[in-house]
């Protein structure tokens, strides 16, 4: 008699690349993974014209059955609107004790790196396991998993029904300054700024970071506030690292904790230099646990077109197989 899927992959596709990432991530789960204990939802968002659908032989395709948003619908971050919604809707379907969110941009290389997650949740006690946002984006939450990225759950820990993955952009306070209004010194400035963006999974973030009964960690971003702030430069930086150190982390565009980030990545210890191509890399253990690939915004600046993006990923991916 086959055992119960013990986990339930989650993702969601919207195009043919994001389609086409996560049948690519899907092969090379399973070189890296001996443990096989597992199903995958796939969110369907993608548009009726895209005729080349996912794979509905190896993944279990969930087509969004709630509220669906686009150019035309007049919601603005409407991507993040429709997003997680297909999140939720995964969600619904899930029986499993464990979930992972694993987006499609968001590549893990360790190897035995299923099991291993599962193994350390379970030996500490943890109800949440995975990647934070990158520190560089301060607008964002901080030392706290994300669905944007990876993220292990353990639902005997986390019931099912709070985990509603609806942003909250249209709530007070949410609004954030413009690029262009980088004030080091003025307060009101920094409180519009930082973890002001209240994207997929702060919902999550906001009821359960500061609960005492529930037990979270992060793999270690790879960052380096010299060279990946966004500060004006160095004297910007210099200046600013004397002024927050005098300021609550809650005002600090970087995050005060000495063990959030690690300063060294894949380059370092001899792997394939993922924050050379301009992706985010993140640590565990001293050791790469996955990087993300920022496909969005490297197109937006013209390094990449679907397919040199899609060979760059596999290139990078096939270091740590060899």
């Amino acid at each position: 008699m086959d055992k119960a899927p013990e986990l339930t992959i989650i993702s969601v596709y919207h195009n043919d690349l994001t389609k086409r990432w996560i049948e690519l991530k899907r092969d090379f789960v399973v070189r890296l993974n001996s443990f096989k204990n597992w199903v995958w939802f796939v969110g369907d968002n993608s548009l009726p014209e895209l005729e080349d659908k996912i794979d509905s032989k190896k993944f279990n395709v969930i087509p969004n059955g709630g509220p669906r948003f686009n150019k035309k619908s007049g919601v603005k971050y409407w991507q993040s609107y429709d997003h997680a919604s297909a999140l939720n809707f995964c969600l619904n379907k899930v029986e499993t004790r464990f979930v992972l969110h694993l987006d499609n941009d968001f590549f893990v290389v360790r190897p035995e790196w299923i099991r291993d997650a599962l193994a350390y949740m379970k030996t500490n006690d943890l109800a949440f396991f995975g990647a934070p946002y990158y520190p560089r984006d301060y607008r964002k939450e901080r030392y706290f998993p994300t669905p944007a990225f990876c993220v292990f759950i353990d639902l005997e820990k986390i019931p099912l029904a709070a985990l509603d993955y609806t942003p909250q952009f249209e709530s007070a306070g949410s609004r954030t300054t413009g690029k262009n209004r980088l004030n080091l010194f003025n307060l009101q400035i920094r409180k519009k700024n930082i973890g002001t963006s209240l994207d997929t999974g702060h919902k999550v973030f906001t009821r359960y970071y500061n609960d005492k009964n529930t037990r979270f960690e992060c793999v270690q971003p790879v960052y380096n506030p010299f060279t990946d702030s966004r500060l004006a430069g160095k004297p910007g930086l210099i200046i600013n690292q004397m002024f927050e150190y005098f300021l609550p982390d809650r005002l600090c565009y970087i995050p005060k904790k000495f063990d959030y980030y690690v300063k060294s990545g894949f380059r370092e210890l001899g792997y394939f230099d993922a924050r050379g191509e301009g992706w985010e890399e993140h640590m565990w253990q001293g050791k790469p646990f996955g990087f993300h690939a920022r496909a969005m915004r490297s197109q937006k600046k013209g390094y990449y077109d679907d397919e040199k993006l899609i060979s760059s990923v596999r290139s990078a991916l096939s270091k740590f197989t060899a």
